[in-house]
C-alpha cells in the first residue's frame, strides 16, 4: 500500500513537471521574444480601422505569408487568435510575446500522450511513459520555440501529428490482437477521425500535407499486409485529397472572393527546386543534430551504437528474422525515409534552415520532436520485456539524466543561437521593445521594424477604449 502510494506522488510529480516544463519558456525568456516578421503579421492582424473583415484578414496570403501562398489559412486564423490575446495583454500593461496557441499545444501534447500511452502502450508504465515527454518538453527546439512569438503552423501541427501516430498503432494493434471487425458506426468513427486530424494538419502548414500523405502510405501497407479494413488508410487519403482539392480550387476561390486577387503557385512549384544529393546529406545531418538535441546532447552516433545494441539484443531473443522482419521496424525505416525527403526539400528550398545555426535549433525540427517522442514510447514498450527489471531501471536513470542535461543545456543553446545570424537582432530587440512599451517611450536602439510597431501600437491603443469607426 505504501509503494503504491509512494507511486502515485511519483506520478503526480512528474506530471506536474512536464506541464512546469512545457509553460516554462514564458518565465525563462522573461515574456517572450517578438520575432521581426511577427511585428509586421501583428499589424496586420490588429489594424482596428482598415475596414476589413475577419475572413479578408485571414484569407490573404500577400499579407500573412508576404504573397508565399502555401494554402495553410488555418494557421493563420490561429495567428489571429494569438495577435488578439497578445493585444489583450499589452493593453493591460504586460507586453508579453509568447503565443498563445503555443502554450496551448503543449497542453493537447500533454492530454494526447496521457490517454495514447495509457491506452495503446500497455507495456508501459504511467511513471516511464512519461520520461519520453519530458525530454520532449525539456528539449532545446520545442523550448525555444515555445519562447519565440513567430507563427503557430509548427507548434500547432505537434500534437495533431501525435494524435495521428497513436491512430496508426491504434489501427495496428486491433488487426495484430485479430479483433472482430467493428461495428458500421465505429468504424465510420475512426475514418472521421483520421480524416479531421489529417486533414486539419494538412491545413496547418506544408509539413503537415507531407506527414499525412507518409502517414496514409504507412496506414494502407498495414492494412494490406494483414488483410484489414482500412479506415485510418481511407481516412488519411481523403484528408490529402481534399486539402489538396482545398490547396488549388477552394482556397484560391476565396482569396480571390475576398480580397480580389488570385494567389501566386509559384512557391508550391517544386520543380524549380535543382534537389541534388548535397541537400540530403544536409537533411541527414539536420535530423541528427535534432536528434542529439531531444537526447539529452548524446552525439548521434552514440544514439545509432545504442539503437544498434538493442536490435542485436532483441535478435539474441527473438531470432534474426524475427527482428529484421518486424513491420514496426520496416514502418520506422520508411518514415524516416519521408522525413529525409521532406528535410531535403525544405532545405533546397530554404537553405537557412540548415545554413543557420539558430533556425537549425529553432521552430522547423518541431515535427521531428513530436515523432521521436512518439517513437521512444513504442521503442520504450517494445524493448521491456528484452530488458528485465535491472535493464528498465538503468534504461530509467538514463532517460532522466538526459532530461537533466537538456535542462542545464538551456544557457549553452541561448549562447549558439545568440551567435547566429538571425537570432540576435530578435532578441535584443524583443528585450528593448519590451522597455519601450514599458516607458511608454522608444529605446534609443529599436530598429526599424521594432519601431513601427511601437509606434503603430501607441497610435492604436486608444482604439482599445473607443472602438474605431469602420467605413
Amino acid at each position: 500500500m505504501r509503494a503504491s502510494g509512494g507511486r502515485a506522488i511519483a506520478l503526480l510529480l512528474l506530471r506536474l513537471a512536464a506541464l512546469a516544463l512545457l509553460v516554462a519558456p514564458v518565465f525563462w525568456f522573461e515574456g517572450g521574444l517578438l520575432e521581426s516578421e511577427a511585428t509586421v503579421f501583428l499589424v496586420q492582424y490588429l489594424h482596428p480601422d482598415d475596414g476589413r473583415s475577419i475572413p479578408q484578414k485571414i484569407f490573404d496570403p500577400q499579407l500573412n505569408d508576404f504573397d508565399l501562398y502555401q494554402a495553410r489559412e488555418l494557421s493563420y486564423a490561429i495567428d489571429l487568435v494569438d495577435a488578439r490575446i497578445v493585444r489583450t495583454l499589452l493593453a493591460s500593461g504586460l507586453p508579453c510575446f509568447v503565443s498563445a496557441s503555443s502554450l496551448a499545444s503543449g497542453l493537447a501534447i500533454f492530454a494526447v500522450h496521457q490517454v495514447g500511452s495509457a491506452r495503446l502502450l500497455p507495456g508501459l508504465s504511467p511513471l516511464r511513459a512519461l520520461l519520453p515527454l519530458l525530454l520532449f518538453a525539456s528539449a532545446w527546439v520545442p523550448f525555444v520555440t515555445g519562447g519565440v512569438y513567430y507563427r503557430s503552423a509548427k507548434p500547432a501541427l505537434a500534437p495533431l501529428v501525435l494524435a495521428g501516430a497513436f491512430l496508426l498503432l491504434a489501427e495496428r494493434a486491433r488487426a495484430a490482437r485479430g479483433a472482430p471487425p467493428r461495428t458500421a458506426p465505429r468504424a465510420l468513427g475512426r475514418g472521421l477521425a483520421a480524416f479531421g486530424v489529417g486533414l486539419c494538419a494538412a491545413l496547418l502548414d506544408r509539413q503537415g500535407f507531407l506527414l499525412v500523405g507518409l502517414g496514409a502510405g504507412i496506414a494502407a501497407l498495414e492494412a494490406l499486409r494483414r488483410r484489414a479494413r482500412p479506415e485510418v488508410a481511407v481516412g488519411l487519403i481523403a484528408a490529402a485529397a481534399a486539402s489538396i482539392v482545398y490547396a488549388f480550387v477552394v482556397g484560391p476561390w476565396l482569396i480571390h472572393r475576398l480580397n480580389g486577387y488570385t494567389p501566386s503557385f509559384e512557391y508550391q512549384d517544386l520543380r524549380r527546386l535543382g534537389l541534388e544529393p548535397a541537400h540530403a546529406s544536409r537533411a541527414l545531418a539536420f535530423m541528427a543534430e535534432q536528434s542529439s538535441l531531444f537526447f539529452g546532447g548524446v552525439p548521434f552516433p552514440i544514439l545509432a551504437t545504442l539503437g544498434s545494441a538493442l536490435i542485436l539484443r532483441g535478435v539474441a531473443s527473438r531470432g534474426l528474422r524475427s527482428v529484421l522482419g518486424s513491420a514496426g521496424l520496416a514502418y520506422a525505416g520508411l518514415a524516416t525515409l519521408g522525413l529525409l525527403v521532406m528535410f531535403a526539400v525544405m532545405i533546397a528550398r530554404h537553405p537557412y534552415v540548415y545554413d543557420w545555426v539558430d533556425h537549425r535549433l529553432w521552430y522547423y525540427g518541431v515535427p521531428l520532436d513530436i515523432l521521436l517522442l512518439f517513437g521512444s514510447l513504442v521503442a520504450l514498450e517494445r524493448a521491456s520485456p528484452l530488458l528485465g527489471r535491472r535493464g528498465l531501471r538503468a534504461v530509467d536513470g538514463i532517460l532522466v539524466a538526459m532530461v537533466i542535461l537538456n535542462v542545464v543545456s538551456w544557457g549553452r543553446h541561448l549562447e549558439r543561437m545568440l551567435d547566429g545570424p538571425w537570432f540576435p537582432h530578435v532578441y535584443h530587440q524583443s528585450a528593448h521593445l519590451k522597455h519601450s512599451l514599458e516607458a511608454g517611450v522608444p529605446h534609443p536602439l529599436l530598429d526599424r521594424e521594432y519601431r513601427a510597431f511601437f509606434d503603430w501600437w501607441e497610435a492604436r491603443d486608444t482604439y482599445l477604449r473607443a472602438p474605431a469607426r469602420r467605413p
